[in-house]
């Protein structure tokens, strides 16, 4: 599990990487200079880049509470590398971009894929019902196979015997494996772990099988010898260690596990709604709301796909399963954010006339393809241990790679779908579906619309540029209502204007 949070850590490095590259390259096609495409995209990428990395490191901080050794490993390492990586995201990145701004061969556009650009017109919320039916269609057979007894558990939660056996020569845990395999297929979710003994000659393997009698673990013993290798010198088949050990995974760890789950979701929904408090704090708790119900939805996917496995191939789930499962949790709440982040941003440079429900289109459209990237590295990562791992992770590689594309595609068709359809409910006849073009009637309602100062994105120039920000803004509005707080300069009387109906 330790390893397992290190090797997430990177993933989440090269995912803050990615969206700050990404928001270069929009500074570079608007026009502006490298140096100041860079300084720009820095500061509007951090928003997103803290946001996610400050949910995980607060799931990490429950998870290291109420887990034991394992998952406080996992816990651990996770945090810790979140946040050295997000460090040295907005340093060391940041310090070698300055130093190709003085290169007279760096300041080709080119070379930063300018001219590579997708932006699809997905249209999202035209089809809100189809998104959610997906899902359901995926989830709800998953639970119908966990119902009749689809997910099987590992020795990790039953326990049984563990038989300790020198080898002269070094075997793998492969070769063990099958061996066992070929004794009795009720052997084939053995745990087998090889190691070398430092007190002696001998590469012991440790073979954790269901709890076996004594003629069932002599018939194992045989069998390793005749189709494995010999013993060490001086070792006969009576000699060899056992004891009988109880499940890794107990009732109480099971339980704190998902205490641990229900308290980081507390948590991230709390840290969301004051993050995104546009309109106030009741708002952004629909923002928080809607990124932990996608978090649940992968949670189930992952859970109901494993049920469907176990059901058709018998696969099990272990301790290495569940470790899979909090990395999925820690990892979910990123492409969320980024999504919920140029909804926030949007909102503040919202066009004349257009609805909520279009500014959220806007925004998927504008970052699908940052979400698709940063999960896609992590994705050839797993793939490659998948095909290329050994047996021992191989069902850990496909439970995390079901996780991330879950991830992703909850935090594109579910999150934000859900978030307008919340929105939609609560303003009534003020954001209407996609394409009405109406405008909020109620100041009260429309304020849920409206930027607050300190929502304000960077902007290149001074003064002036924030004013006329301020002015395309109240333009936008389109009705009588003026933003809600100004910056750089005193309240400007607004003209009385006539309420669009």
């Amino acid at each position: 599990p330790g390893i397992a949070g290190f090797i997430l850590s990177i993933g989440m490095a090269v995912d803050a990487n990615i969206l700050i590259f990404e928001r270069v390259k929009e500074e570079l096609r608007s026009g502006k200079t490298l140096r100041t495409a860079i300084d720009v995209g820095f500061k509007r990428a951090f928003t997103a880049i803290f946001d996610s990395n400050a949910c995980t490191i607060l799931t990490c901080c429950v998870l290291y509470y109420f887990g034991t050794g394992p998952i406080r490993g996992f816990a651990l390492t996770l945090g810790l590398g979140v946040a050295v990586s997000m460090f040295t995201a907005i340093t060391a990145t940041r310090t070698f971009l300055f130093a190709l701004v003085g290169m007279n061969s760096a300041q080709n556009a080119s070379l930063y894929g300018v001219a590579h650009q997708w932006t699809p017109d997905l249209k999202v919320m035209s089809r809100k019902a189809l998104w959610i039916g997906l899902s359901l269609a995926i989830i709800v057979p998953g639970i119908g196979f966990w119902a009749a007894g689809g997910i099987k558990k590992s020795i990790d939660f039953r326990g049984g015997t563990e038989i300790r056996m020198p080898f002269a020569d070094r075997h793998t845990a492969d070769q063990i494996q099958k061996a066992l395999v070929q004794v009795n297929k009720r052997y084939a979710d053995s745990r087998v772990v090889v190691s070398s003994d430092p007190a002696a000659a001998a590469k012991v393997a440790y073979i954790t099988t269901e709890r076996l009698t004594d003629p069932q673990r002599l018939e194992v013993i045989d069998a390793m010898v005749k189709n494995v290798g010999t013993l060490t010198s001086g070792t006969t088949v009576t000699d060899v260690g056992y004891d009988n050990v109880s499940g890794t995974i107990s009732g109480e760890m099971t339980w704190n596990a998902i205490l641990a789950v229900i308290y980081a979701s507390i948590l991230i929904v709390l840290y969301l709604a004051f993050r995104f408090s546009i309109g106030g704090f009741v708002e952004g708790l629909k923002y928080g709301t809607c990124a932990v119900v996608a978090l649940l939805h992968d949670v189930l996917v992952v859970w109901g796909s494993f049920a469907f496995l176990g059901w058709w191939l018998n696969w099990q789930v272990d301790s290495l399963f569940v470790t899979a499962m909090l990395t999925v949790i820690g990892f979910s709440v990123h492409d969320t954010i980024i999504v919920f982040d140029r909804v926030r941003e949007n909102l503040q440079h919202r066009v004349k006339g257009e609805t909520f429900s279009q500014i959220t289109d806007r925004s998927i459209d504008q970052t699908i393809s940052r979400s698709v990237k940063t999960s896609f590295t992590v994705v050839l990562t797993l793939t490659a241990l998948f095909i290329a791992g050994g047996s021992g992770i191989h069902q850990f590689s496909a439970a995390l790679l079901i996780g991330i594309v879950s991830g992703t595609y909850s935090s594109i068709f579910n999150a934000s779908v859900l978030l307008v359809w919340w929105k939609q409910s609560d303003i009534g006849q003020g954001i209407t579906s996609t394409g009405s073009g109406s405008a909020p009637r109620s100041g009260v309602k429309a304020k849920s619309l409206e930027s607050l100062p300190g929502d304000r994105p960077m902007v290149p120039s001074g003064r002036g540029a924030t004013a006329n920000s301020d002015s395309s803004q109240n333009e936008g509005n389109g009705g009588g209502e003026r933003a809600s707080g100004t910056s750089g300069g005193a309240p400007r009387r607004q003209p009385v204007r006539r309420r669009r109906m």
